[in-house]
């Protein structure tokens, strides 16, 4: 969910003091898309002190505690719960704990860990004898989120225990739609001893949560049944290959296995089957280099055989790269610019990379741009990509040009800053920010008088407020910019005078 804890209290609010159940309805479903910790975001927002104007605080006395409070959904007492007064809190507590429902139990859950002992201990009683599998889970979500809330050592882990062993069967939690509960079941199974081999395979494959598929092949490779990694080498995650293939001993993975890991798609894949390739006498260089000269081949295999010639290979190396430039795949493309950079000097990947920034692909743009960046590519290069009418182009040139350093770093944070791009522009903004705060005083030299031209025309336009203009003006040796120029840099207006009483100290500084 991403409406903020201030926004979403500008639509609940209202909502629960009004006698429209039409608007409770309404409001009730937004808050039943909340997990644990979005609740205790919200229960933050409710009672913070600030200038966010009247319904962002559940506070006051009109509205609260009418007949609506015992509505059958529990959106008015879930809302009602959240209120600055601890007495309204501990009465709407007490009539969650009589509702049925995942947002009674989610707001019930919240007030377990309030600050008033009384409406912790009515949310406590009330938690204990919550029995249906979607209060419960409504109920450890939150629990789970708040760990850190709990001040009374292990009360949240043996809560949590006891609600999760009136579920069954056991495993249901292991397949919540609520990641922390579901991450949480696995861990708790998996303590408890209770997890099987076949448990570990089927998690390991087909849980849609990638942390529990991790943990499930780690743990298959620290139990007894760690000769069924076997099963995980294909696995369609990256982390569940990784772990199977770090874990598995060299008599369990034939040759036919390991030209296949040789080729997988994910480096660290490819990275754990290069030293087991060595140690069976197979020559992992020769075949990437067969496979990127091979025409025939799929493009995410002469990718992935580039991307390891990068690291590996040599300059025997390059003319297969350099032809690849032009490959009709973008993976092959940006893998080969990758090769380029890796395989000859500066000045020759250079030349080599620099029309790439023009690239139909943002991702070999992007590529190109990284490997120019790193490499010291001159700001000249990068002329005909400040020109080009695709964004990602413009962003590959200000990466460019900014890692040059000195002026040169200002001058493309100001060209970026009146980019018609507004993410491009608001980088712009953000760099002359932080060059004025921490580079400005350090950058030696001048700029050209090319680029004193060009910083006059930008600054006006940059959108920067109007005390960086002035001190990129000074700092550059800018003439002062005028009013005129300026007028459009929203700027503050003038302190006002203190009204009221006025103490001595005013008087003398008046």
């Amino acid at each position: 969910m991403t409406t903020s804890s201030r926004d979403l209290l500008h639509l609940v609010v209202p909502a629960a003091v009004s006698q429209d159940p039409a608007h409770w309805d309404d409001a009730a479903a937004v808050l039943r898309e909340l997990d644990g910790r979005g609740w205790l975001r919200l229960d933050r927002a409710a009672r913070r002190h600030g200038s966010a104007g009247p319904t962002s605080r559940v506070s006051g006395t009109s509205g609260w505690l009418g007949p609506s409070l015992l509505e059958p959904s529990g959106f008015v007492a879930a809302v009602t719960s959240l209120h600055t007064d601890g007495r309204v809190r501990e009465r709407a507590t007490r009539v969650l704990g009589t509702q049925a429902g995942p947002l009674a139990a989610a707001a019930l859950a919240v007030r377990t860990f309030d600050h008033v002992r009384p409406v912790r201990a009515a949310a406590r009683a009330s938690v204990a004898t919550v029995r249906d599998v979607d209060r419960i889970e409504a109920v450890l979500d939150v629990l789970l989120a708040g760990q850190e809330r709990d001040d009374e050592g292990d009360t949240v882990e043996e809560t949590c225990r006891h609600l999760a062993g009136r579920v069954e069967p056991r495993g249901l939690l292991r397949a919540s739609r609520r990641r922390a509960v579901r991450r949480w079941a696995w861990a708790r199974a998996y303590a408890d001893g209770t997890l099987t081999g076949d448990d570990l395979v089927d998690g390991a494959l087909h849980d849609p949560d990638q942390a529990v598929r991790a943990s499930c092949a780690r743990w298959l490779a620290a139990s007894t049944d760690a000769h069924r990694l076997a099963d995980l080498v294909a696995a369609r995650s990256v982390e569940v290959r990784v772990a199977a293939v770090g874990a598995l001993p060299d008599a369990a993975l034939d040759d036919e296995v390991v030209a296949a890991l040789l080729l997988d798609r994910a480096p660290r894949v490819r990275e754990l089957a290069i030293p087991r390739a060595r140690r069976r006498g197979l020559d992992p260089v020769a075949r990437y280099r067969e496979l990127a000269e091979a025409s025939s081949v799929p493009s995410r295999v002469r990718a992935a055989c580039l991307a390891e010639l990068a690291v590996a290979g040599d300059r025997r190396d390059l003319p297969t790269a350099v032809a690849a430039l032009g490959d009709p795949s973008p993976h092959v493309r940006a893998s080969a610019a990758r090769a380029v950079a890796g395989l000859t000097d500066v000045r020759d990947a250079v030349t080599r990379l620099a029309p790439l920034l023009l690239d139909p692909s943002a991702r070999v743009s992007s590529t190109a741009a990284r490997h120019l960046a790193r490499l010291g590519a001159p700001a000249s290069c990068t002329e005909p990509a400040w020109a080009s009418p695709v964004p990602a182009h413009r962003q590959g040139a200000w990466r460019v040009t900014r890692a040059v350093g000195g002026w040169d770093r200002v001058g493309a944070d100001l060209r970026a800053a009146v980019d018609a791009d507004p993410h491009l522009a608001a980088s712009g903004r953000a760099g002359v920010t932080t060059w004025l705060g921490h580079g400005a005083a350090t950058t030696w030299g001048t700029p050209t008088p090319q680029e004193r031209d060009r910083m006059a025309v930008l600054l006006p336009a940059s959108g920067l407020p109007d005390r960086h203009v002035r001190s990129v003006a000074f700092h550059a040796g800018l003439a002062r910019p005028t009013s005129a120029q300026t007028a459009a840099v929203e700027r503050p207006g003038p302190r006002p005078r203190p009204v009221g009483r006025r103490h001595w100290w005013r008087r003398l500084l008046s």
